[in-house]
Formats: C-alpha cells, sequence, structure tokens
C-alpha cells in the first residue's frame, strides 16, 4: 500500500480524471445537450452516410423501379469468318435445313431411331453437335462420329458421317440438332 500512496500524487490523480472527462465525458456531454433526432441533414458532412453504414431496411426504401430500357446502341463491326468448313440443321425426320447448311450434300435418318446419317461435299476432320431445347427439353444428348473402318454404325450409315441423338434417360431418339465440321 506504502508504493501505492508514493504514486498518488496531486498531478497524477488530475491526470486521471481530465483522461476520463475528455475521452469519455465529452461523448456524455455530447449525448446530454442533443435531443433525439436533433442531427439532420445541415450537421453531417458531405458524403458522410455511405451505403455500408444504413441498415438493409433503409437501403430498400432507396431502390425504385427499373425506368424504360434505352435506345439500341450501334451495330457492331461485322466479325471474322468462321472456321467451320460444313454445318447443318438436321429436322427430326432427317431433312436437312437447306438455309442453314453449308457444304453438306445429304442428311437422313437411318433406319436406327436417332441415328442420322450425313454426307459432307468437303473433307472435315472433327465434328460438334448440339440439340436446340425444345419445350422444356433439357435432357437431351449428342454423339456425334466421322466414320471409321469397323465402326458398328455403319451399318446403318453408308455416309461418312453419322450423329446418334439421345434423351436424357439414354434411349435413341429423333430430335432436331446443329453439326459443325471442321
Amino acid at each position: 500500500m506504502n508504493r501505492l500512496s508514493a504514486k498518488l500524487t496531486y498531478s497524477n490523480v488530475m491526470v486521471t480524471i481530465l483522461a476520463v472527462v475528455v475521452l469519455g465525458g465529452g461523448t456524455a456531454y455530447a449525448a446530454s445537450q442533443l435531443g433525439k433526432e436533433s442531427v439532420g441533414t445541415r450537421q453531417l458532412k458531405k458524403e458522410a452516410v455511405t451505403p455500408a453504414k444504413l441498415s438493409k431496411k433503409a437501403k430498400s426504401t432507396l431502390t425504385g423501379p427499373a425506368g424504360p430500357q434505352g435506345a439500341a446502341g450501334a451495330t457492331g463491326p461485322q466479325g471474322p469468318a468462321g472456321s467451320a468448313v460444313a454445318y447443318a440443321r438436321i429436322e427430326a425426320n432427317g431433312t436437312l435445313d437447306a438455309g442453314a447448311s453449308k457444304n453438306i450434300t445429304s442428311a437422313s435418318l437411318s433406319s436406327i431411331t436417332g441415328v442420322y446419317c450425313i454426307t459432307p461435299s468437303v473433307t472435315v476432320h472433327s465434328i460438334e453437335v448440339t440439340t436446340p431445347h425444345v419445350g422444356g427439353d433439357t435432357g437431351t444428348l449428342t454423339q456425334g462420329n466421322i466414320i471409321a473402318n469397323g465402326d458398328p454404325i455403319t451399318l446403318a450409315c453408308s455416309t461418312p458421317v453419322w450423329v446418334a441423338i439421345r434423351n436424357g434417360s439414354g434411349a435413341l431418339e429423333n430430335h432436331p440438332f446443329y453439326v459443325v465440321f471442321n
């Protein structure tokens, strides 16, 4: 206790009291002098209230209805020519859509449901097949192949290319599709 009383001088006590008043008392004084909701727009510095400082409820009141759609922008420049050497849209019945095809001589539905035979008029090296989603159909699977010797589908197609369309369960089915060759 003697060590503590030696340190309790008038100046040490006053500095401690002053620190408490300055650090905590100023805030308490300001709070006691300002009435509820008395700080308004004039008392706030510009950009003092940021979206991060607002509650979710306050932010939701700041969002209004979407405005009208703006005018369409200018048409962009013509893109580079594609790299496809041949492409086609084939209907579910095997008909070739000539308006959406290039370098395809013929297309037909084989004797096997969901297997299509295609004859390109140019040499092709790779194939990509996709199906448009029709009526919510999202489970259609595709398989395409450039026929090689010994390919089992060769029996159904005597053409250089075949495409098989399967539904979400894996069963072959007739379905329109797009095919692209490089």
